[in-house]
């Protein structure tokens, strides 16, 4: 695939196999930052869940 500037002169090629690796860098991208995405509902589910649960393990054994 040819590569032109605003007036139309040849700058260089584009490979195919060039075109596809920018495709799969940032496919690759994209999965990492969902994985992040949904670490943090896992760690913000687990917190969530954790603090009302750890003032009451607290309380229950501080009350003897």
């Amino acid at each position: 695939m040819p590569v032109v500037d605003e007036s139309g002169r040849m700058l260089g090629i584009v490979t195919f196999d060039d075109a596809m690796d920018v495709i799969e860098d940032d496919a690759e991208e994209v999965k990492t930052h969902w994985a992040w995405g949904q670490l943090a509902i896992s760690v913000a589910i687990f917190l969530v869940l954790l603090v009302p649960y750890t003032f009451l393990i607290l309380h229950f054994f501080g009350s003897n």
